[in-house]
């Protein structure tokens, strides 16, 4: 992991605390092809069984390095509903990196996580508004559109 984005040591300091990376050649068996390594760079995000929890194709600018592994370790804890665990991070994106592309699916993620534990609405309704003001361009953006009017 020699490129641009992980040369800066407040990467490198992440990665060594927080990921054990692993650099693989596209052609490389049996992960290329285990985890369809069609090009690179392609950044997973797995657990300990090898399910991707979440992935990127193509050059991350160093600044988005940090928030892409929160948002993967959000989502990991979202998929085994530590929810607490997750809105940590979730939170730590929205305030630390408003202006990464993490951080308009951290408030997607927001707000399905209060769905999901308020059995209430409200919270999908009111990441539509948020998206809507703060990231009206982003695809998630989008996809909260069907929740203004529930």
């Amino acid at each position: 992991m020699n490129t641009v984005a992980y040369s800066q040591s407040k990467n490198i300091s992440y990665i060594n605390e927080k990921v054990i990376p692993l650099q693989i050649n596209y052609q490389q068996a049996p992960y290329a092809e285990n985890y369809k390594v069609k090009w690179t760079p392609r950044l997973l995000i797995l657990d300990s069984e090898e399910f991707v929890h979440h992935q990127f194709v193509g050059f991350l600018p160093p600044q988005e390095v940090i928030p892409f592994l929160r948002i993967g370790e959000a989502k990991l804890h979202f998929d085994f509903d530590e929810f607490e665990k997750s809105n940590q991070l979730l939170d730590l994106i929205i305030r630390e990196s408003a202006w990464s592309q993490a951080a308009p699916e951290a408030i997607y993620l927001k707000g399905v996580i209060g769905y999901k534990t308020q059995k209430d609405p409200q919270p999908l309704r009111d990441i539509y508004h948020e998206l809507q003001k703060e990231y009206p361009h982003s695809s998630w953006a989008d996809r909260a559109f069907p929740y203004w009017s529930i």
